[in-house]
């Protein structure tokens, strides 16, 4: 990519509002398929770049956001990181 030092380390973390994998960041509905989960997807491909937590855990469901009334729950915060 220009401009980009292919060198660095890169570390990226925030609220993305997108689940990368609905059977283990999701539960209580299906998850639409966003166009923005297809960007995140690019630029960790693009970057060489992973989901850190989800690496060192793997199979394992935790959530970041729930709705009680009905019951949601999404794990859409992400630390996405060069290893």
């Amino acid at each position: 990519m220009p401009g980009i030092d292919m060198d660095c380390r890169v570390i990226i973390g925030g609220d993305f509002n997108v689940i990368l994998d609905p059977n283990l960041d999701g539960s209580g509905r299906n998850p639409k398929f966003k166009d923005s989960c297809v960007k995140v997807e690019n630029i960790c491909s693009n970057l060489d770049l992973v989901d850190i937590w989800r690496i060192r855990n793997p199979g394992v469901k935790r959530f970041s956001c729930r709705q009680k009334n009905p019951t949601i729950q999404s794990r859409l915060d992400f630390l996405i990181v060069t290893l």
